[in-house]
């Protein structure tokens, strides 16, 4: 089973050649799949002879190295529409969403009121006090608002016209549907239209099958077309977040749809879908979800899934943000079973904070995806991975993300993302790139390795004894803006992990086809958590578990039974009251963790090959120390692994750290303030507090630097975006010949300027449009930065710098003027023992990576706490070297991070 594929974010003007280079650094870091997706800033069109060319070459460059490619359905995302093609050339297959317009209406007053402009009308009805509704359409019908303002004209409409007459004429505002009607009693009016999606985002009807058919030959079948026999080499196919669109999905179908669901129509009842205007409102409403749900699965989902297998393709992709459960309701109802259509179900869990103490909603969405993954069969739970976490993130950082992913279940990662370039704008789209550019990637693939070890280590059964309802019923039949349960069940789901009590989610439809005898078996506890309502099957459902000897336990409100035929009121489960028992989770058996904040250790069982083990996942800052079930532990901030990894052991003996020769490659020292003619200032790292007048500047801006001493080499470094926008002077000397850098990212571009600087005060111009990101010096030199650096009244300060630093003791890389520098660093020095044994090194790092070579040999890399070294050593002298990394905050948005040995 693979476990590890890469979104290579396809963003610029795509190169053969440097395409092929990368695909060959991806391999060598252990990528076993590459999504090949177009992602914003494309300049080579989609789906055009030389974007096909382009993924050509990255086939191939694959198959060489032993990978495998994949494929990313759409033009950048959400899924659905073939980068517009299907709304441009079927414009019947646009979204369709109902638009519900409410008006309070007094008896007698006569009622104008209008539709919007593009809407198709649907239906409007009278809501009464006594909850009967009537149809009061007959009364709506083609209207315009407004006169437009009078004009002159002074000709006939031909403009061939040979005498002119002037003559005033004015027109009315473009026609829509109307209501004008006057109420015989007080009542509510509910106007409802139905509205098509403009091209864009979730713009192409996926609850019509043509949508999806077409969407296949366009897409899918236009890479079969394309690469033929080199299909066999396709290992999935990718949705990201496909959806319909609006609160209220609709198709041109659905009326006939819903009616062979349900037996009813559901036209006439319509304003029920957004009022509550009787019992049977919430019944209403769910039957309505529960269609979406079938025609989203049944058109759009399935026909793909299919259409991949039969040509030994996987389905993988995640549908809205999972851990928002009020608002995914809308869109993909009962979104855990909607996973079933899948052959690996993802989640999309977004930002640094994934997995932290304080970020809980990642709970249930994660939880989510596994427990479907689980319920229905599939290869794997998956993620789209570690995205959008900002510049500064770390190895460690990733390392800790992918350790509570693991907890949550999670073993198929997609990472992103892999750009091809951050040239321009590009820098900011969603960052950070977890490829080359990031400064520690020659030791990412210490991080995937482990990633891939983790995941196979962590595919096998899921040994809990708790289920916990995905509440599909209650997320299905509620109104928009009614209350939502979402932080009521985060909160529940960290109370159950914080004390290690593991769980399963599952939705009442799939629970309905599970045998409760045999369930009560494999999950003996049941918890029904903050759903004000249940089916009535599902109830009874939970009353025979319970009569099967499942525990069942209800927190919050005592769901009322959803009535399951028109003019039944919702009932009440008098079964349920009987279950309320406040310290519920006391009563579910788990490990028993002992120690310094046990809150913050997340434990999943596995059972893999008639072997249970425990793994352990400490989230907080701090190291655990105690115990699992009496046995002693010691678990590192963000570590995690199986708890006789984790035991405590005899330590060996320490050994300091020797004085060191440390060298860097070469510093940088990015030139981020600028002033335009104006006296308008601008910050390239804070663009979105400028004025917007300086950012869209045309004409001369400038920057200063100042060098105290001339180092040797000096270079100055920028984009080739930023070159097409203008040109750069340093002292009145035009920098004009460029070559390829060795820094950050393909598409930088250097110029020597050590004939062109002086001591004292050098002042830098750009000529042209206002560019995006800073420039940068680049060389052997320590800088520092004036107390009012960051109020932009100051420039970075230049000194050369010493070729190698001897450093008795640690020290941060601040202190050495070297504060900005993200990359590479060598310390070199020599021990000795006095006799054979087992010895440690404690490296005392916060951020930053590690890779340990003792006498010439790599020992180990190190990416994540405990940043501890444990070897054989013979007795004598040895020596030691140590390759850091830093991580790429400092060099990017000069975050002051701690760098180095600490």
């Amino acid at each position: 089973m693979e476990h590890l594929a890469g979104q290579y974010f396809l963003n610029s003007d795509l190169r053969v050649e440097e395409i092929r280079e990368q695909i060959k650094m991806l391999c060598s870091a252990g990528y076993e799949s590459i999504f090949l997706h177009a992602r914003a800033g494309l300049k080579t069109p989609y789906f055009s002879k030389q974007w096909f060319e382009a993924l050509e070459a990255a086939i191939d460059e694959l198959i060489k190295n032993n990978a495998k490619f994949a494929i990313w359905d759409e033009d950048n995302f959400p899924s659905g529409d073939a980068g517009n093609r299907i709304c441009n050339s079927y414009p019947e297959l646009a979204a369709c969403q109902l638009n519900f317009r409410i008006i309070e209406a007094e008896k007698g007053k006569p009622l104008l009121e209008y539709f919007s402009v593009n809407g198709a009308f649907t239906g409007c009805y009278a809501v009464y006090a006594d909850d009967s509704a009537a149809d009061i359409s007959e009364h709506c019908g083609t209207l315009r608002s407004q006169w437009n303002p009078a004009q002159l004209r002074v000709s006939a409409y031909s403009p061939y016209g040979q005498l002119p007459m002037p003559h005033r004429r004015r027109s009315m505002n473009t026609p829509r549907f109307g209501l004008v009607w006057t109420p015989d009693r007080d009542c509510r009016v509910i106007c409802v239209e139905t509205l098509r999606s403009s091209a864009g985002n979730h713009s192409s009807d996926l609850l019509a099958p043509e949508t999806t058919q077409i969407l296949l030959d366009l897409i899918h079948a236009g890479y079969e077309r394309r690469f033929g026999e080199k299909m066999k080499f396709c290992s999935a196919s990718f949705l990201d977040e496909p959806a319909p669109t609006g609160n209220y999905p609709w198709t041109r179908r659905f009326p006939e749809e819903f009616f062979s669901d349900h037996g009813y129509q559901i036209l006439p009842l319509l304003p029920h879908l957004a009022v509550d205007i009787s019992p049977d409102s919430r019944r209403i409403r769910n039957d309505y979800r529960k269609t979406l749900h079938r025609l989203l699965c049944q058109n759009y989902l399935t026909p793909i899934r299919q259409w991949l297998n039969e040509r030994g393709i996987a389905s993988a992709g995640h549908l809205t943000r999972s851990e928002y459960l009020s608002w995914s309701a809308f869109l993909w109802p009962n979104e855990l079973r909607c996973f079933r259509h899948f052959d690996i179900p993802c989640g999309d869990p977004l930002g640094a904070g994934v997995g932290r103490p304080g970020s809980i909603a990642h709970h249930i969405g994660l939880k989510t995806i596994s427990s479907a993954a689980r319920l229905f069969g599939k290869k794997a739970a998956g993620a789209d991975a570690f995205a959008v976490g900002g510049d500064g993130i770390s190895l460690r950082d990733l390392k800790f993300m992918l350790n509570y992913h693991l907890t949550m279940g999670i073993t198929w990662y997609n990472i992103h993302g892999l750009y091809y370039t951050l040239d321009g704008e590009r820098r900011d789209e969603a960052p950070p790139s977890l490829f080359y550019q990031h400064s520690q990637w020659p030791h990412m693939k210490t991080f995937l390795d482990y990633l891939k070890k983790r995941c196979e280590e962590l595919t096998g059964e899921h040994v809990c004894s708790l289920a916990m309802l995905f509440p599909s019923t209650a997320l299905q039949s509620r109104l928009p803006d009614a209350p939502v349960p979402d932080i009521a069940l985060h909160q529940t789901a960290e109370e159950l992990l914080s004390r290690q009590r593991d769980f399963e989610l599952i939705d009442e439809e799939t629970l309905s086809e599970q045998s409760p005898a045999a369930f009560a078996a494999l999950r003996p506890f049941f918890l029904l958590a903050h759903a004000d309502v249940i089916e009535e099957k599902t109830a009874r459902w939970l009353e025979e578990y319970a009569a099967c000897g499942g525990k069942l336990f209800v927190a919050g409100v005592v769901p009322e039974l959803l009535p399951s035929r028109p003019g039944e009121a919702a009932g009440k489960w008098l079964f349920a009251e009987k279950c309320c028992v406040p310290d519920y989770i006391s009563q579910i058996p788990a490990p028993e963790i002992k120690g310094n904040q046990p809150e913050n250790i997340l434990i999943r069982k596995i059972r893999k090959e008639n072997r249970e083990r425990l793994f352990l996942f400490n989230r907080s800052q701090e190291t655990f120390r105690g115990t699992c079930d009496g046995i002693p532990l010691e678990i590192a901030p963000g570590e995690a692994g199986f708890a006789d990894e984790l035991q405590v052991r005899e330590t060996a003996a320490l050994l300091p750290l020797p004085e060191m020769d440390l060298t860097f490659a070469p510093n940088s020292a990015p030139l981020r303030f600028w002033k335009t003619s104006q006296e308008l200032e601008i910050d390239l790292m804070e663009k979105h507090l400028c004025k917007p007048e300086a950012l869209l500047f045309q004409g001369a801006v400038r920057t200063a630097f100042d060098l105290e001493e001339i180092p040797g080499d000096l270079a100055f470094v920028t984009e080739e975006t930023t070159l097409e926008r203008g040109s750069f002077e340093l002292n009145g000397f035009p920098l004009e010949t460029y070559s390829k850098a060795d820094f950050r990212d393909c598409r930088e571009l250097t110029c020597n300027i050590s004939a062109f600087v002086k001591k004292g005060r050098n002042i830098l111009v750009f000529n042209g449009t206002m560019f995006e990101n800073p420039p940068y010096l680049r060389g052997r030199f320590q800088v520092r930065f004036p107390e009012d650096f960051v109020a932009g009244k100051a420039f970075p300060c230049l000194t050369a710098a010493a070729p190698v630093f001897h450093l008795t003791a640690p020290r941060d890389f601040s202190t050495l003027g070297y504060g900005t520098f993200s990359g590479t660093a060598v310390y070199d020095g020599c021990f000795s023992v006095a006799s054979n044994g087992k010895y440690r090194f404690d490296m005392h790092i916060e951020h930053d990576s590690l890779r340990v070579i003792v006498d010439g040999k790599t020992v180990e890399t190190l990416i994540a706490p405990p940043y501890r070294l444990t070897c054989d050593l013979a007795s004598g002298l040895h020596t030691l070297r140590l390759e850091l990394c830093c991580a790429p905050g400092n060099r990017d948005v000069m975050a002051s991070l701690p760098a180095g040995l600490q």
